[in-house]
């Protein structure tokens, strides 16, 4: 083999960018663009649901222990759960927002 030889052996290894390759990559960030969007919008449905669920069993909770005698020393701990919820419900949805 000459030196000839070598340099377009060489050359045909070199990867060349076609039209083909750059509408392909675009089409794959295009999915993976579509797809965050779609985590990111079961993750804010799932803790709608989720706050909900939560939010309705400490009314439930504060009903059900309005009526027992027990009442004054069990709200303030049903009080301070509700408030650490939604904290955690605010940091969950900057997290989310943020992705």
């Amino acid at each position: 083999m000459t030196s000839a030889d070598t340099e377009t052996t060489s050359k045909r290894r070199t990867p060349v960018r076609t039209e083909a390759a750059g509408s392909l990559t675009e089409g794959v960030v295009d999915v993976a663009e579509r797809a965050v969007r779609l985590a990111r919008s079961a993750a804010e449905t799932s803790l709608r649901v989720t706050d909900t669920v939560v939010l309705g069993s400490f009314d439930v909770a504060q009903e059900w222990i309005a009526g027992t005698p027990m009442a004054s020393l069990t709200n303030p701990p049903v009080r301070v759960a509700r408030e650490t919820w939604i904290s955690t419900r605010d940091g969950l949805r900057e997290l989310v927002a943020t992705v």
